[in-house]
C-alpha cells in the first residue's frame, strides 16, 4: 500500500463535498509525518493538484482538489457539486463478489478499519484512476 492510501480511504469514506484537515490530522490519518516540502517554501507545489505526484493522486482519484491554507496549516479537499449527487449509502453484497475482490476488500478493511462499503468505494475509485488515460 502506498503512503497516501489511508488518506484516499479516509476521503473516500466521507460524503461531504468539502473536507478540511490540519496537517496534524493528515499525519494521523497516514500514520507518518508529512515531508518538509508539504509545509515549507515549496508547499504550494507539493499541494498542487498535479497527477504526476503520487500523493496528489490520492485525492484526485476521488474527484477532489486540494486547496492549501498555509497560514492555518490546513488543506481543504473539495469536489464539484455534481459528484455529491451520488447516493448517500452504498450497500455491498459480498456474495456476488469475485474471490479476489473479496480478499482485497477484507485486506483494506482489516488494515484500515474502515467499513466494507468505504473499502469498495476506495477500490472503485482506484480502478477508475487506473483506467484513466495518462497525460505525460
Amino acid at each position: 500500500m502506498y503512503h497516501y492510501q489511508p488518506l484516499l480511504d479516509f476521503l473516500a469514506a466521507r460524503g461531504d463535498r468539502s473536507v478540511s484537515l490540519s496537517f496534524e490530522e493528515i499525519e494521523g490519518i497516514i500514520g507518518r509525518s508529512l515531508p518538509p516540502s508539504a509545509s515549507g517554501a515549496a508547499s504550494r507545489q507539493w499541494w498542487s493538484n498535479a497527477p504526476s505526484h503520487s500523493h496528489a493522486r490520492a485525492w484526485l482519484s476521488l474527484g477532489r482538489k486540494a486547496k492549501l491554507n498555509l497560514a492555518a496549516r490546513s488543506v481543504t479537499f473539495s469536489r464539484p457539486a455534481s459528484l455529491t449527487s451520488l447516493p448517500g449509502a452504498i450497500v455491498v453484497d459480498t456474495v456476488d463478489l469475485h474471490p479476489i475482490t473479496l480478499q482485497l476488500l477484507e485486506t483494506i478493511v482489516s488494515d484500515s478499519g474502515i467499513s466494507v462499503e468505504a473499502a469498495a468505494v476506495a477500490l472503485l475509485n482506484r480502478a477508475a484512476y487506473d483506467l484513466q488515460p495518462r497525460t505525460e
